[in-house]
């Protein structure tokens, strides 16, 4: 990113800019406007914007195609509050070098065929950190970090797909990705820290499988990985461990797998769970 007050977003002429707190604005970068509402209002192709704390408690709905450029993740703030940035509608968007701060709710949520792509996200707090729900829609996420979730880092719902590259999800309450008659593929990422399962399969989506490949989920709570019934896993070189198991709960495995999922692992797993008994 460059070390300007805008990012530059290359090859997309109908763009426009934002700076909180600006007034007298046209959306050009010597005017720019003063909210991500007003800027999502003029209907651009992109929006690009400074660095600093835009304020969205308000929350804010995206039903149109749009890009979403910030500076970088530490340098370009959205501050969701607890009402979140909802993607909605049959639409395909994108949003990059940003850091995205919420109080409760969930920070992002996708829904109604959506496809948003995140690149050089971080998302913080809030209950749910990225949600997407429904068939056909899809999250795709590469450099995303998601962390401090009161509930679920990463959930995917309903027929929803997910695909994560380069990911991290750590310090969750309770769990970190969870898909729950989705679709996850999930690759060169870590899942560390979270309060109860690191990877929650529960089932899948109708005709489809979850692919696991080169991920680590260490020191979570419960089980580093769970495969409910139902659940059809693709895994290779996986790292399962140092699962810690909180008082009075049951688990304390590196992988679960439950009776009618299948788990179909690669010789290089290794599954050893420092607290517990291993499965």
């Amino acid at each position: 990113y460059p070390g300007g007050e805008f990012p530059t977003v290359p090859g997309v002429p109908a763009g426009v800019y934002g700076r909180p707190g600006a007034t007298g604005c046209d959306g050009s970068m010597a005017m720019p406007f003063g909210t991500v509402t007003e800027a999502l209002a003029a209907m651009p192709d992109a929006i690009a914007l400074s660095r600093g704390s835009h304020d969205l408690t308000a929350g804010l709905t995206i039903g149109a195609a749009v890009e979403i450029v910030g500076v970088g993740p530490g340098a370009t703030t959205l501050d969701v509050g607890t009402a979140g940035v909802t993607f909605t509608g049959d639409f395909a968007a994108s949003v990059s070098g940003v850091s995205v701060e919420a109080g409760g709710g969930t920070a992002i949520r996708a829904e109604g065929s959506f496809a948003v792509r995140l690149d050089d996200v971080t998302v913080s707090d809030g209950d749910v950190g990225i949600a997407a729900d429904g068939a056909g829609t899809t999250v795709t996420g590469d450099g995303v970090t998601v962390q401090g979730a009161a509930r679920v880092g990463i959930h995917l719902t309903a027929g929803a797909v997910g695909d994560f590259t380069s990911t991290l999800v750590q310090d969750g309450v309770k769990y970190g990705v969870v898909a729950e008659g989705a679709t996850l593929t999930l690759r060169a990422s870590f899942v560390t820290r979270n309060g109860l399962d690191g990877i929650a399969l529960l089932g899948v989506a109708a005709g489809t499988r979850h692919s696991i490949e080169r991920v680590a989920s260490i020191g979570n709570g419960v089980t580093a990985m769970r495969a409910e019934t139902g659940a059809v896993v693709d895994a290779q070189d996986l790292a399962l461990s140092g699962t810690v198991l909180p008082a009075g709960l049951v688990g304390g495995d590196g992988l679960w797998v439950a009776t009618g999922a299948t788990v179909n692992l690669d010789s290089d797993i290794m599954s050893d769970a420092d607290r517990g008994h291993g499965s």
